[in-house]
Order: structure tokens, then C-alpha cells, then sequence
């Protein structure tokens, strides 16, 4: 797995935050807390104005920053984010062929042996000449929808014959350059029966209105479901698990620190039910960010491979639902550590 990269030759970097973020333990308990990110492409005051005007209602900003590109490469934050779809991305065919469930999906979606098939990680594919795509080119293409399928939080794109892991991976690590920066804020909820899909529609529907800007590829995009047109424009936690790690990723408690997982609402939980004990917390939940891809205990005996991050929310209408921290939980309790990490090992 993706674990540093070396610094540049440049005085150390650090993040510009506007509002610390200094909650307590009584805080967190029973708090909904996400991250909201505008993308690089899209880090404009219009878009972090339209963001901030869409939550207020319902919605405390209790952390802002920006983080420079160059911090974002010297910390190796974009890369460890999206450390299991690098994995994929990287390995291509190898990596897949140690998930049985995800050779069965992905032999019943294309209807061709996975042993013959042309798989090949996006890394992989910018080097094909047969392909002839760079990483831009790679992230832009769209395919028919026989040509694509989306499983465990892994994405494949049929192009020229060839089958390519995770499309998006090089284009998004690549376009964090120094000369970008994020906009980070972290919102807490005003009620605990507001959701963070509400939020994320409220914002959709605040910036599609908005004359002055304007839906990345949107009319490229236009045919998707509106959650899917906006993730180009920026970010938003979806579950309660995906905070916990968007947290430790992009907030910083001091100049050099980002905070731990026992300083998120979900991490603090985690503790308070004796799922796992202070010194196991941040082991184990950092591995579980690391490869989010899992085997849960089911009552049968049998085990279940998912990805957690999905896990924590539920498909409903055209959108999808957060599950709730007790049931988040209580999805990470059932994890069989054992089968998990030997995967993690290979």
C-alpha cells in the first residue's frame, strides 16, 4: 500500500487554517460531522461561497483550511485518500484476482473468462500504445454503460478491448500539483435527523441554480444521476465511515498534525462500545483505511466481502442514505480481522 513520499527540496509547507477545529469529547458524542472539499479544478470563492450559503440552516462549519498542492504531494494525502483504488490501479489484474467476489461480477458483467481478459491497472493503460489515452484522456472518456461497471468501490472502463482498473486514479493524483489547493471545511450537523445527502442535495441544487458557476462536465454528465454529475465539483462525506477517514485525512489540529480517529464522532464511538480498545483504535482503523475492502462475519458462518466505505449507507430512490453511527459500528464490529488482513499481506 501507498505509505509516503519523499519531500521536496522546498521549506516545509503548512496548511492555512481559518477555523481550528477544537471539539471535546462530550462534543463528539452524538454528532454528525462531515468534510466537504472543493475540488482543484473548481477551488473558487463562487463555489465555496454557494457551499457555505447551501449548509448554514443546518449545518455549523467548525473547521476551515486550505491545503496547498505541494503539502498535499509532500504528506502524500491524495495518495494514501485514495490508497486501495491506487492499489488497484497499480497491480490492475493481480490485485483483482485475490477478491474471488469481484472476478464472478466482473466475468458475469462482460461475459468473458477473467484468466483471458486484457485487465490492466489505469497506470498500466497510459503506457498501452494500443490504448493511446493519457491520464486526462483516461478520466474524460466516457463508455456505454456495457462498457463500464462500478463493484466493491472499484470502477473498470472497457477501452480498445482492454479492461482498465480505477480510469480516474492517475488524473486525480495528478492534478493535485503545487500550483492547486484545496478548500476544506468540515461541517457538524444543527440536528442529528438531518442527513449528510440532504446537505449534499441542498448544495446540488444551490450551484446548478447558480448563474456565476457551473457543474464540472456537466452537460457531458447530464444523462447521470445528479449525485454523480456533481462529484466532479467537490466532495462531501457519505457516511458516517467515510467522514471518519475524510477527518483524519484533511484536518489538521496544529501546523505538522492531523487529527486522530479518536477525535472523530464514529472513532469515538468505536471506543466508548469497547469495539476495540484505545491502543487497537487507530492500528486497526488505519489498516481499515488503507484497504476499506473486508470480510464481515455473517450469522451463517459465511463471509461477506464489502467495502466499508459503502457499506455505510444505503441505496434509496436516486439517492443513497447514510446509515446511522450505531449501525456503523456495529458493521465494523463484524469485520473478520484474520481474513481481512492476510489479504492486506499478500
Amino acid at each position: 500500500m501507498i505509505q509516503n513520499v519523499m519531500p521536496g527540496k522546498h521549506e516545509e509547507v503548512t496548511p492555512d487554517i481559518l477555523i481550528p477545529y477544537h471539539i471535546t469529547r462530550e462534543e463528539l458524542q452524538d454528532s454528525s460531522i462531515a468534510i466537504i472539499a472543493v475540488r482543484p479544478e473548481t477551488n473558487k470563492v463562487t463555489y465555496e461561497s454557494a457551499i457555505i450559503k447551501s449548509i448554514e440552516p443546518y449545518a455549523d462549519v467548525i473547521y476551515m483550511a486550505s491545503l496547498s498542492g505541494i503539502l498535499l504531494n509532500d504528506k502524500a494525502i491524495v495518495a494514501c485518500h485514495y490508497s486501495s483504488q491506487l492499489q488497484f490501479a497499480i497491480e490492475g489484474k493481480e490485485e483483482m484476482g485475490k477478491y474471488p467476489e469481484m472476478v464472478k461480477q466482473f466475468e458475469e458483467k462482460f461475459k468473458v473468462s477473467f484468466q483471458e481478459a486484457k485487465i490492466i491497472g489505469a497506470f498500466g493503460a497510459i503506457l498501452e500504445y494500443k490504448i493511446k489515452k493519457n491520464a486526462d484522456e483516461l478520466f474524460e472518456i466516457m463508455v456505454p454503460e456495457t462498457d463500464f461497471l462500478e463493484m466493491y468501490g472499484h470502477t473498470i472502463k472497457k477501452i480498445n478491448g482492454y479492461y482498465i482498473l480505477n480510469y480516474d486514479i492517475p488524473a486525480v493524483i495528478t492534478r493535485h500539483h503545487k500550483n492547486t489547493a484545496v478548500f476544506i471545511i468540515a461541517v457538524k450537523l444543527k440536528d442529528n435527523r438531518y442527513r449528510f445527502c440532504g446537505i449534499h442535495h441542498l448544495i446540488y441544487e444551490n450551484i446548478r441554480r447558480d448563474e456565476r458557476i457551473r457543474i464540472s462536465d456537466s452537460e457531458k454528465r447530464r444523462h447521470l444521476p445528479w449525485y454523480d454529475q456533481i462529484r466532479r465539483t467537490y466532495h462531501i462525506s457519505r457516511s458516517h465511515i467515510e467522514a471518519m477517514f475524510d477527518l483524519t485525512d484533511y484536518v489538521f489540529k496544529d501546523e505538522k498534525e492531523r487529527i486522530g480517529y479518536v477525535d472523530t464522532p464514529l472513532g469515538q464511538l468505536l471506543l466508548d462500545k469497547g469495539i476495540f480498545t484505545g491502543e487497537k483504535l487507530e492500528e486497526r482503523l488505519a489498516a481499515l483505511k488503507d484497504n476499506p475492502l473486508v470480510y464481515l462475519n455473517q450469522e451463517n458462518g459465511s463471509l461477506k466481502l464489502v467495502n466499508i466505505i459503502s457499506e455505510g449507507k444505503i441505496r434509496k430512490a436516486s439517492t443513497f442514505l447514510e446509515k446511522d453511527q450505531d449501525a456503523c459500528a456495529e458493521i465494523i464490529k463484524q469485520i473478520n480481522w484474520e481474513k481481512s488482513l492476510s489479504l492486506q499481506e499478500e
